[in-house]
């Protein structure tokens, strides 16, 4: 007679239990959130604290007060004085006058929950103009790019119908209003120009292109070129010139160098001929501090010709470098302006070794006062280069903010009904089989498949939604009768010319059989692009995987010890 210590050696010495307890284990360890404090959701315009705190920020203090839940935090809004706050381990200082002008959100390091669970934002953009079906797929494509690129990875983009006219929503879990409308609003036609200063004598002056001299001359507001009448937009060299403005003495041109579309590549991460830097230091002399970043693009050999042409005849200067205090040799007027939608969203400089060379790949730069900024600017640098003008113009036309109240309420209803189902399965099986030795490890083992379920899903990066949720119970209930079919063929009084191992092993047949049925019902829901049944279809498939080669042949060998 085995007594129950020898039984339990036996246990924890089997491998279908060594695995089952170090997959618990290991579920439990990524499911406990470890972050203290709350995380940014988005900063107002009129916040003390923009540009000093960004959204996925982690606040943990303010004014010697711990930071635990947004709660916390909302007690500072009618506050007024200075604010001492510890943002990602730093201290950041602010004035408050009302409101700190910060959203935030719980940390939830472990699970990510959909939008009808964790609440986020939906946005419905219109085309301006009737488009084909395959125009709106390319601008749908485009968007995602710019989503993904920009950081904001939990975005889903649909195409919908409505009474015959197509739409495009966007569903962002855990986003903000502000991060979308700062990616989506920009048409993102990008174009490059160098500016190009001709001073007049006598109201006449000379412009270089590429080693040839145009004659310029201003009459009564009236621009020539060699003696020609050109508009303010005009071409030289097969490169268009836009003219922008006339002092006394200095007519200023910008000379466009490439535009989206002459854009080939643009360098994300380090990697064989592509190159990402950021780097801070302090100005020489100075406690400031400055943070400049750099990353490479590659362009068309149209572009590289017309950049040749722009910059032979710049002359090359010597100028201070503010940061290291030496003399430097850089290119007059040699600056690279970019413009967004016709604004001008930064000014680079062009290396003096660039100076009437033919290149196809180029380095932009720039920089900020905190790495923070820094990151950002080039990150929102790199969004628009990489996904280019849209094929299509969008307006907005409705945002709709969801709270995650319902979602909540929704999760502590499944657990209520959880608790219940297993109390109510708790019932018959002590019914039905009148030994509670069998009960408890039928109800433990269920709640740790669960539990693994969702640690593989943290591990994973996967979505909880309300499918999700579906596929989980439903696994649940493929799980109990499993179990049930397990002690039935354990202790079946009918089958005793069978041996108890021989009795489990037709039980797991019949499992396995079932598992491979359910698998094979579920792979359509995941390739036929039903979107809203994929989270219900790919939770189901890792519930069985889970319960066939984890939990089931645990339980398998504990009913073996106990009868």
């Amino acid at each position: 007679m085995v007594g129950r210590k020898e039984k339990m050696k036996i246990l924890l010495k089997d491998f279908r239990i060594i695995i089952w307890l170090l997959a618990l284990v290991i579920s439990l360890v990524v499911l406990i959130p470890t972050t203290p404090g709350v995380v940014v959701k988005s900063v107002s315009q009129n916040s003390p604290f923009k540009d000093k705190v960004f959204p996925g920020d982690i606040i943990t203090w303010i004014n010697e007060k711990r930071i635990k839940t947004p709660a916390d935090l909302k007690a500072f809004e009618n506050y007024t004085g200075s604010v001492r706050m510890i943002v990602n381990g730093k201290l950041i200082l602010g004035y408050v006058n009302g409101s700190l002008g910060i959203e935030v959100a719980p940390v939830r390091k472990a699970l990510k929950f959909g939008l009808d669970i964790g609440g986020g934002i939906r946005v419905l953009l219109e085309p301006v103009k009737n488009v084909s079906t395959k125009l709106l797929e390319a601008t749908k494509e485009k968007l995602e790019t710019r989503i993904n690129v920009f950081g904001l990875k939990e975005a889903t983009f649909t195409i919908i119908d409505v009474q015959g006219k197509k739409y495009i929503q966007l569903e962002m879990a855990g986003g903000s209003i502000s991060d979308v409308k700062n990616v989506l609003e920009k048409q993102g036609y990008l174009e490059a120009f160098i500016p190009k200063i001709v001073k007049l004598s006598n109201g006449r002056g000379l412009l270089l292109v590429g080693g040839k001299k145009h004659r310029i001359e201003m009459i009564n507001n009236t621009l020539y070129i060699d003696n020609k009448t050109v508009n303010k937009t005009f071409y030289i060299e097969r490169i268009e010139f836009k003219f922008v403005n006339k002092t006394d003495d200095t007519l200023i041109f910008y000379a466009k160098v490439f535009d989206s579309k002459d854009v080939k590549k643009v360098c994300m991460i380090n990697e064989p001929g592509c190159f990402v830097n950021l780097r801070c230091g302090y100005l020489r002399g100075t406690n400031k501090k400055m943070c400049y970043f750099s990353f490479g693009i590659y362009i068309s050999q149209e572009a590289a010709e017309r950049m040749k042409k722009l910059t032979q005849d710049m002359r090359v200067i010597y100028e201070i470098d503010r940061a290291s205090g030496e003399s430097r040799k850089v290119l007059e007027n040699g600056y690279l302006l970019l413009f967004l939608d016709g604004k001008l969203i930064d000014k680079l400089s062009i290396s003096p070794d660039l100076k009437g060379k033919l290149v196809t790949s180029a380095a932009i730069e720039g920089g900020a006062p905190t790495r923070e900024m820094a990151k950002k600017e080039m990150r929102f640098l790199q969004t628009v280069l990489s996904s280019g003008k849209l094929p299509v113009e969008l307006r907005i036309v409705e945002v709709n903010e969801i709270s995650p109240v319902f979602g909540e309420e929704f999760l502590r209803e499944v657990l209520i009904i959880g608790v219940v189902a297993e109390i109510l399965v708790a019932i018959v099986v002590s019914l039905r089989y009148k030994n509670p030795k069998i009960i408890f490890p039928m109800l433990f083992v269920s709640l740790s498949e669960v539990l693994i379920i969702l640690g593989v899903a943290c591990l994973i990066g996967w979505t909880i939604d309300l499918p999700s949720l579906a596929g989980i119970i439903a696994t649940l209930g493929t799980s109990v009768d499993a179990q049930i079919m397990i002690i039935d063929e354990a202790i079946h009084e009918k089958k005793k010319y069978y041996t108890l191992k021989e009795r489990i092993k037709r039980a797991f047949f019949i499992i396995f059989s079932s598992a491979a049925t359910v698998i094979v019902a579920m792979l359509p829901l995941m390739s036929a692009g039903a979107k809203v049944m994929q989270g219900f279809a790919i939770t189901t498939i890792l519930g069985i995987l889970i319960s066939v080669f984890i939990t089931r042949p645990a339980f398998g060998k504990i009913i073996e010890e106990l009868m």
